[in-house]
């Protein structure tokens, strides 16, 4: 995508013009309707948030506006209009003095709006090179137009919360250690609630002390760009270096430094913010920007907050420090909005009145109260004030005290244990008593409040508390946004005060939409390529929520991870059913119907209506979208815990080897959450087996009906979990399954003689004594063990056979020895074939030729018997030369059914591992072969 051209224009007409045969004015008329369709689809192009992303500055300058003085009228002052600018600072044609006679000048009438001049990025130098963002706006900007700058073009990720920090304009002197708790309480609530602080934007006053926390955060932590968001909202007549910040096209980067000693009665930015919006209204005034930055907190608020449509709006709270009248005013009026606010006792003036008298009663906030807290607190500035001011402040605080649900006052001496971030978050805490309803409704607002901000303490401390009861309904809007925001502590503490996950994952609907929520990962992209059958490119990230996913995909690419030995984990009405899933079905129904199984509910069966195994779905939504966090909560709940360990294992190893990207993070990630699950299933079966052995044996077959009704054995092999089998128990286990019913404790010598001389069969021994005598000969010849050596007998038969065909009856016509060697044959053939098609879920022949060839002893048994057969027909046929060319065939075949001897001993303790590592030398050689030659002809 090129996004350096900001508008692509998709209009063509043709047009044949006649001096004779067309008027001028059907051509004007053709111009005009061409040129409005080219501006409405550029205005069209413009609203597009992929062109607010792509391409900015376009938009900017499409969208934002400045304001400047149209009406040039001197003050008094020489060259100075009564905006405040010089003339050479107007506009190239201003409006004369008599067009407008007898009209006073107006800011409203006489300014006029033209598009930005300045905007980009700023960079202010000094110590870690920080730069921001900033852009001038005009006073009459629809906050809708701000909010799209902000979230689109400066990418910021919607807030979670926004404080509003208000108090003195002028540089003021706290308490140190009030300074220290107000700005580490300021950073960590920005932190850890992904909050917006929004300021005035210059390096006085309160602003400056914001700025001073954002930098000691910045050094502390090493961050070159902050993770906190700081935007200045102030007034653009006001700033110090305003030519400094002109750029027109806003393609580079502006540089602004500090100059306190030169600014005057002007103000320049504070460096430690982020972002900037300059409101300009034409003048050169202080406080232009206030009505704007009132308008853009209330639109804020009106925003949702988190993923889900919820109804709960972001938070707004306004933190005082200090202040004079403008900010009791500014004060009063947000809490008319019912926007709480936190007010710093300590911090002077305004602040230090309100929270001396916040916990007192209205009737005793009379007007020689707050003269006595206004002489003590303002000093000197207390002179200037009118009587009538004081009686309007003093109505006013009285107004303020009344909203005490809205009011809270942080004592430095009382809380000498917690910063501000607390107070900040108690503020948006406080339930009105009054309704009951409305008190629960406000319960569950905060509760969803706690978990965006991903604040466990705060609703430790405040919202799980012993008053307060919670069903499990209550709990499920929570669990949600906790889960697909990733916040494991909030996970855990909502399962601890009453969550229950088979209720919350009740609907299948709510587990379809945790998937439609994965965060980017390699497993989401493969549900996205299924889903949408393979048209996601690769490289091309789905996001989150926007692909309509349903359970069945999830249970066709589960069972392709796990492996197609398990069945389908989810209902079968609800996806594609092969031919085996309705046998398992129609089984299914004529069990039921002959009374075989209790039809009730069960935890083994499944409804239409009902997730299956609610643990074992969670614990697997975790598990594909690669976090350990919430798959280890699921996990510690699940159980059949080393079922799903083993199964976890299987499927992070598939998809770290289907990611194709063996060094990427995220792949290196997958194997060692899949290494940790192998060893939590190992650490499991240890504890069982230390306990009871035999009972531990029986886990490893039993039949796990959450995990496709497969066994952790059969999941352990497919794992490929080479720790897991290798404990002690599982050995164990693998040497009974070995033996069959015989005893372990027969040597393999004894066996064999009765393999030979079948009366011995009554001296070796079985697993039971009971029915030993009467079964002992089936028991010998079904033992897996007793068959392995018939059939290692069988092949050495086999192989001199064919040595003595070869060497001595190799005829020109064949022998009934050689007759029987093709009758032999025959049946190793028939053998083969039973290999290739005998698997229980039936897959195709691609798939299943796949899987054949895959195994290296397969290829070499194909060979042999493709050679055997080329070495038969040269063999037969009448010319000598023919005949004696089979025959060289066929001893070059002999050796290769030699070689297929090494599959045999590989279980051998002694010759195994060294068989194994002569196969890897020799694939090892091969592929540098393969590869030298390939490079070799390039």
């Amino acid at each position: 995508m090129h996004c350096h051209r900001p508008v692509h224009l998709r209009f063509s007409f043709t047009l044949t013009v006649s001096d004779t045969s067309m008027d001028e004015a059907v051509v004007n008329l053709i111009t005009v309707q061409a040129l409005s369709a080219v501006k409405g689809q550029i205005q069209s192009q413009s609203q597009s948030p992929l062109y607010r992303r792509c391409c900015p500055a376009g938009w900017i300058k499409n969208e934002i506006k400045k304001k400047e003085c149209c009406f040039y009228v001197e003050d008094g002052r020489e060259g100075i209009c009564k905006c405040g600018y010089p003339k050479d600072k107007h506009c190239e044609d201003p409006i004369k003095p008599e067009d407008y006679v007898g009209e006073q000048w107006d800011r409203h009438r006489h300014t006029k709006e033209a598009p930005t001049d300045a905007f980009g990025d700023i960079s202010f130098g000094g110590l870690g090179q920080k730069t921001g963002k900033y852009v001038r706006v005009s006073s009459d900007t629809p906050c809708e137009i701000l909010y799209q700058l902000m979230t689109d073009c400066w990418k910021l990720r919607s807030p979670n919360l926004l404080i509003s920090v208000t108090g003195g304009a002028k540089n003021f002197n706290i308490k140190p250690l009030l300074k220290e708790k107000f700005r580490r309480g300021l950073i960590k609530v920005a932190q850890t609630t992904g909050a917006w602080i929004l300021t005035g934007g210059t390096h006085t006053g309160v602003m400056k002390h914001v700025g001073m926390a954002v930098r000691d955060y910045t050094l502390s932590s090493g961050l070159t760009e902050g993770q906190i968001v700081v935007i200045g909202v102030a007034p653009w007549g006001v700033i110090h270096k305003q030519e400094d910040l002109i750029n027109p096209k806003g393609n580079l980067p502006v540089q602004y430094s500090l100059d306190e000693q030169g600014q005057g009665l002007l103000s320049c930015l504070d460096i430690n913010h982020t972002h900037f919006l300059l409101v300009d209204d034409g003048t050169r005034d202080y406080g232009v920007e206030i009505e704007l930055r009132a308008r853009l907190e209330k639109h804020i608020s009106q925003q949702s907050l988190g993923n889900r449509g919820s109804g709960v709006t972001i938070p707004v709270v306004c933190v005082v420090l200090d202040g004079g009248p403008g900010t009791l005013n500014t004060m009063y009026n947000v809490m008319l909005n019912h926007t709480p606010c936190v007010v710093l006792e300590g911090s002077g003036r305004v602040a230090d009145v309100i929270a001396k008298v916040a916990d007192l009663p209205v009737s005793e906030v009379t007007l020689d109260l707050i003269k006595q807290l206004m002489e003590r607190f303002f000093g000197q500035e207390y002179k200037e004030f009118t009587e009538v001011k004081v009686i309007e402040w003093t109505k006013k605080i009285q107004d303020i005290i009344r909203m005490s649900h809205l009011l809270t006052v942080f004592h430095i001496d009382e809380d000498k244990n917690s910063d501000v971030d607390v107070a900040i978050l108690q503020a948006l805490l406080k339930v009105p008593k009054s309704d009951e309803h409305a008190a629960r409704q406000s319960l569950e607002r905060q509760l969803e409040l706690a978990v965006a901000w991903n604040r466990v303490d705060i609703a430790e401390s405040e919202i799980f508390t012993e008053e307060i009861q919670w069903t499990s309904c209550d709990l499920h809007p929570a669990m949600f946004s906790a889960l697909v925001g990733d916040k494991p502590e909030f996970v855990r503490l909502l399962l601890e005060n009453g969550v229950c996950v088979g209720k919350f994952l009740e609907s299948e609907d709510m587990l379809c939409e945790l998937y439609a929520h994965l965060p980017s990962c390699f497993f989401l992209r493969k549900l996205a390529t299924r889903v949408q059958g393979g048209k996601i490119c690769r490289g091309q990230e789905p996001q989150p929520g926007s692909t309509k996913i349903s359970l069945s995909h999830v249970a066709e690419e589960v069972r392709h991870l796990l492996g197609s030995f398990t069945q389908p984990l989810y209902v079968p009405s609800c996806y594609k059913m092969t031919k085996d899933d309705v046998r398992l079905v129609v089984s299914l129904r004529t069990v039921l119907s002959k009374g075989l199984v209790n039809p009730t509910c069960s935890d083994e069966e499944r409804t239409t209506d009902k997730v299956w195994d609610s643990i074992r779905d969670l614990f697997l939504w975790a598990v594909v979208q690669n976090n350990p966090e919430l798959a280890e909560i699921s996990w510690e709940q699940c159980r059949d815990c080393i079922a799903a360990a083993l199964a976890a294992s299987k499927i992070l190893r598939k998809l770290a080897q289907e990611s194709g990207e063996d060094d990427s993070e995220e792949a290196k990630d997958m194997r060692e959450l899949a290494s940790h699950y192998e060893n939590q299933a190992i650490g499991v079966f240890s504890e069982c087996h230390s306990w009871d052995a035999q009972r531990a044996q029986k886990l490893l077959i039993r039949v796990s009906p959450s995990w496709g009704r497969s066994t952790c054995l059969w999941l352990a092999l497919k794992a490929e979990a080479k720790s897991f089998i290798a404990h002690s128990g599982v050995q164990a286990l693998l040497t009974q399954i070995w033996f069959g019913e015989l005893s372990v404790d027969n040597a393999p010598w004894k066996v064999l003689l009765c393999m030979i001389f079948f009366p011995l069969i009554y001296t070796i021994t079985g697993t039971s004594s009971k029915h030993l005598r009467a079964t002992l000969t089936s028991i010998l010849f079904t033992s897996p063990q007793v068959k392995f050596y018939w059939n290692i007998a069988s092949y050495f038969g086999f192989l001199w056979l064919f040595a003595v065909v070869l060497m001595i009856d190799f005829q020109a016509y064949p022998s009934w020895r050689e007759l029987l060697l093709y009758v032999w044959l025959t049946s190793l053939v028939c053998e083969e074939l039973r290999q290739f098609y005998h698997d229980f879920d039936g897959p195709g022949f691609r798939k299943k030729a796949k899987m054949y060839i895959s195994d290296m002893w397969n290829i070499l048994d194909v060979l042999s018997i493709i050679l055997f057969i080329v070495g038969l027909v040269c063999r037969l046929q009448a010319s000598g030369t023919v005949f004696y060319v089979g025959k060289v065939i066929l001893c070059i075949d002999f050796i290769i059914f030699c070689l297929r001897l090494m599959a045999i001993f590989t279980i051998s303790r002694t010759l195994g591992p060294k068989i194994i590592i002569l196969r890897r030398m020799v694939g090892l050689q091969v592929h540098n072969a393969h590869f030298f030659t390939s490079h070799m002809f390039m």
